[in-house]
């Protein structure tokens, strides 16, 4: 008896952790981990670290993007896109009275 309860609450989690698969991404960024409904069942984009991510990545996740922002969490594409060009200015060559641009 003790057996076939572990068994059935063993499917129920498996059930439960398809389920969240499927119907939300699990978002890793710098400050937590959001839950994000999508907007069909997927197994597209389930679990996603965004914490590195530059433009070209948000390209690529373009549902991904689309679900952060009507979940009204865009700060997080747009904190990420404005590091990407921070970055750009950082990396600039020094200019020719040794200052960097920025």
């Amino acid at each position: 008896m003790r057996g076939k309860l572990i068994g059935v609450v063993l499917w129920i989690v498996l059930l439960g952790t398809a389920f969240v698969a499927l119907r939300y991404h699990v978002v890793r960024t710098r400050d937590a981990v959001l839950l994000v409904r999508k907007p069909a069942f997927s197994l597209e984009d389930c679990l996603v670290d965004v914490r590195n991510w530059r433009a070209p990545d948000w390209q690529k996740h373009a549902a991904l993007r689309k679900a952060l922002i009507e979940a009204g969490h865009g700060d997080v594409v747009a904190n990420s896109l404005l590091d990407d060009v921070r970055g750009l200015f950082q990396r600039a060559p020094p200019r020719p009275g040794g200052r960097r641009g920025t």
